[in-house]
């Protein structure tokens, strides 16, 4: 029979509990107690539990009222009210095991302790069970019933107290109170939870401590797959790359499979292959030994045998370069195509020039001298050089320099983009031809110079501007060339120096200067050059110096000593090096080195006479109009002669021979004079142009064109033309 109180809270609850086995049929009026214990009779006692947001401390009073034991409360109880209630009838170890299960649901775990008490912590207030003596018990038959906080004692025959800790943990998550200890020493794990998570873990426990399952090793099959067109070492290490991929795969998505379990695929969870596999590459027979389960040989094997397929090369990009070095092009192909510096390989250096190439000598480099004296003007040409191949990305590039041909392979975007590259690069070069007059002038007295000869000449007048003086300056008009009657204004120059433009009449200033009989044509060269490329010319000897001297004496007759001198050649020559730069308009800007060296003397170094080498430089650089004359003029030399002439033998008698003799001394004054005329040669009608001048200005053009013109087969009519050059 069920009696209760609703809305009395505890009063209601505890009067329910002492009248309902007082009106239970069969019970006695008075209930019998001892102690603050219910009797074992009272156990089946019925009891209507309900406690509506009830505070905790009314809770724990009708808990202690139902157990008979005393709690010791911890001081940090306080907390927000809870509510337990009951809409059916509960004996009183339901009651309890209900009050048990809220509380420890609310954070308030309750320890047992000595003589019928139980220590209540409040585990939200931040004091943990265990700091408060928690029993430990040695086996599960001790196990408190309700839901209290004790630690159990689990010995382990067969799992190691690390792999049953990790599957517990991974199983049941502890509570905050919860703790799972390894006792490695004596293989068995301190369990500290509430009584019913213990008795679940005692089941777990004995589903996982069993005796391992004997497996039995897996059949391998051994056996060498070979290769005939792929590398046997690249294609290993590529496939183990692969299945180390697998396998990484297959741990972030769980556990490592175990031996003998399937391994993950590499498609998500498709089955790839079965346990492990072994590839080995030979390298001597380029074959692979590969090592696995008979149900994974054939998928290797098909692996391996995509890996060896045939590879069709399309058919590259060649281009046979008319105007540019392959190699240039090459390095500059390399630079276009490059993203990042780890697409390159091959061997190309980052200077731009292949590695082992034989360097070629640039615009700006002076040729050297060989051991024995022989001026080397140019070096060993790149076009000697093996072909050379650089890959950037997917690109290949190879360029031969024998053949001046570059080869393309590559991808259709990386072809188009170098072949647009190429058509910009391998154009026609614009070249200047430069005709050029060394001459010398006499002069007549110690005031006059070159320029004074040619204020006689007629002017064209226009802008020239010369780096070496940093100013443009107008000449005034000249009279004709070819009547030396009027002298006009022309500015004076003295010393080394630049002149200026004297319009496009090379010829005829040459033939006006020698129709006074004052100036000697030294040389006429005429030369060929690319834009922006250096044009020499030079002139001279080589003088020999000696460098060191060595004496020895003669050991046979003690007496005479031997001497040998080290000898070394100095080039005493007449330089000039020009760089044209074609501008707009078909103006051209000449950047002019004028180096000449003469013997001026000798003097005499420890019983050697060693010649003195004067020097003399000029660098300037003018902007002029196609087809004017340059003049560089200033290079004085003077010079004393001294002659004697007589009666023979009488001459030569002291005092007296004064009176058969006359002495005549000569002072001689001459400069150099260089001009420099460049024509613009962009067309092939350009280059006829030039052609004809040349051969105009010297004699041997028209039988130098006739010789030209013979059959190869003509042997004897070549000789009787190079002999009628020659004489």
């Amino acid at each position: 029979m069920k009696r209760s109180f609703p809305g009395l809270g505890l009063a209601g609850a505890l009067v329910a509990l002492f009248l309902a086995p007082a009106l239970a049929p069969g019970a006695s009026a008075s209930p019998e107690r001892e102690g603050p214990a219910w009797k074992a009779q009272d156990e089946g006692a019925v009891v209507d539990i309900q406690l509506p947001n009830a505070p905790i401390n009314d809770i724990l009073s009708t808990y202690e009222a139902l157990t008979g034991k005393t709690l010791v409360r911890d001081a940090n109880l306080s907390g927000p009210n809870l509510t337990i209630t009951s809409g059916r009838k509960l004996t009183k170890g339901q009651a309890i095991r209900l009050i048990e299960s809220a509380l420890l649901l609310n954070g308030y775990a309750l320890v047992p302790g000595t003589d019928g008490t139980v220590k209540v912590v409040n585990g939200g207030g931040g004091k943990s069970p265990r700091s408060e003596g928690i029993p430990v018990l040695a086996s599960a038959s001790d196990l408190p019933e309700g839901d209290q906080v004790v630690s159990l004692y689990l010995p382990l025959r067969f799992v190691t107290p690390a792999d049953a800790s990790a599957i517990l943990q991974a199983h049941l998550t502890p509570h905050s109170y919860g703790a799972i200890v390894q006792v490695a020493g004596a293989q068995a794990l301190v369990v500290t939870e509430s009584s019913p998570v213990l008795r679940e873990i005692l089941k777990l426990k004995d589903l996982i401590d069993v005796p391992p399952i004997e497996i039995p090793p897996p059949k391998l099959t051994k056996e060498f797959v070979p290769l005939r067109r792929a590398d046997a070492e690249k294609v290993a290490d590529t496939l183990n790359k692969l299945l180390e991929a697998q396998k990484k795969a297959a741990s972030a998505a769980g556990s490592p499979p175990a031996q003998g379990q399937p391994n993950a695929g590499l498609h998500g969870g498709n089955l790839l292959v079965l346990g492990d596999v072994q590839l080995v590459a030979d390298g001597r027979t380029n074959r692979i030994l590969v090592i696995t389960r008979p149900a994974n040989f054939p998928l290797i094997k098909e692996l391996i045998e995509q890996f060896d397929q045939s590879v069709e090369i399309e058919a590259p990009y060649i281009r046979s370069l008319k105007y540019v070095s392959a190699l240039d092009v090459l390095t500059v192909l390399q630079r276009f195509l490059v993203e990042s510096k780890d697409e390159v390989s091959g061997i190309a250096e980052a200077g731009g020039k292949a590695a082992g190439a034989k360097p070629v000598p640039g615009p700006a480099s002076r040729p050297g001298s060989s051991p024995t004296g022989m001026q080397e003007r140019l070096d060993e040409q790149a076009d000697e050089q093996p072909p050379q191949e650089i890959t950037v990305g997917k690109t290949r590039l190879i360029a031969d320099n024998k053949t001046n041909t570059l080869l393309v392979f590559g991808p259709p975007d990386s072809v188009s983009r170098a072949r647009t590259i190429i058509d910009n690069l391998d154009i026609r070069p614009r070249q200047v031809y430069l005709a050029t007059v060394v001459g010398k002038l006499s002069l007549t007295n110690s005031s006059e110079l070159s320029v004074d000869l040619l204020q006689n000449f007629h002017s064209l007048s226009g802008n020239v501007g010369a780096a070496a003086s940093s100013q443009n300056s107008t000449l005034a008009a000249r009279s004709d060339p070819r009547s030396l009657a009027a002298a006009l204004a022309f500015p004076a120059g003295t010393g080394l120096a630049f002149y200026g433009a004297v319009g496009n009449t090379l010829n005829a200033y040459v033939k006006a200067l020698e129709s006074t009989g004052r100036f000697t044509i030294l040389s006429r060269p005429s030369v060929y050059t690319a834009n922006n490329k250096k044009a020499s010319i030079s002139s001279g000897q080589q003088v020999p110096i000696p460098q060191s001297t060595l004496s020895s004496l003669d050991s046979a007759t003690a007496n005479n000593v031997a001497q040998s001198s080290t000898i070394e050649y100095k080039d005493v020559e007449l330089l000039l090096e020009v760089i044209p730069l074609i501008n707009s308009e078909r103006e051209v800007t000449l950047r002019i080195s004028q180096q000449n060296s003469t013997i001026s003397g000798s003097s005499t170094i420890s019983g050697n006479t060693v010649p003195i080498i004067s020097k003399d430089a000029l660098e300037t650089t003018v902007t002029t109009p196609n087809r004017s004359t340059v003049i560089l003029g200033g290079l004085i030399k003077d010079s004393d002669q001294a002659s004697r002439s007589g009666v023979p033998l009488l001459k030569d008698i002291p005092f007296l021979g004064a009176l058969f003799r006359s002495d005549t001394k000569n002072r001689e004054r001459d400069e150099l004079v260089i001009l420099i005329q460049p024509t613009v040669v962009e067309t092939d009608e350009d280059l006829a142009r030039a052609q004809a001048e040349e051969k105009s200005r010297a004699t041997l053009g028209e039988a130098a064109e006739r010789y030209a013109a013979k059959p190869a087969s003509a042997v004897t009519g070549k000789s009787t033309a190079l002999e009628s050059l020659t004489h």
